[in-house]
Formats: structure tokens, sequence, C-alpha cells
């Protein structure tokens, strides 16, 4: 009888360990979803910025293009 037990144990002891395994590697899982998160929170930002950096210039050049005509 106590085999049997001491066998429970080890087995109830490494469903355990799994169970610690898992729930580790579900945290570790949900930081990395964070992050990543935060970094395409990162790139849209600078996708923002790039693309109103771009409508200036795009402006600026029309508007020197357009005073180049009427001084020429």
């Amino acid at each position: 009888m106590s085999i049997a037990m001491s066998e429970k144990m080890i087995n109830l002891h490494n469903i355990a360990d799994d169970v610690g395994k898992m729930a580790g590697t579900s945290l570790d899982q949900r930081e990395l979803l964070d992050k990543q998160s935060l970094a395409l929170n990162g790139l849209q930002s600078i996708i923002k910025f790039q693309s109103q950096a771009l409508d200036e210039s795009m402006a600026t050049k029309a508007a020197v293009e357009a005073a180049s005509m009427t001084d020429g």
C-alpha cells in the first residue's frame, strides 16, 4: 500500500511540476506578447511621423516649384 501511495505522490508531484512549467511558459508568452504590442505601437508611431514628414516635404516641394514657376 505504501508503494502505491508513494507512486501516486510522485506522479502528483510530476504533474504539479508540469503545471508550474506551463504556467511559467504562459506568463513568458504573455510578457512577450505585451512587449510585441509595445514594439508595434512604436512602429506605428514612427510610420505616422514618417508619413507626416513626407506630406510636409511634398508640400514644401510643391510650394518651391510653384514659386519658381512664377519667378521664371
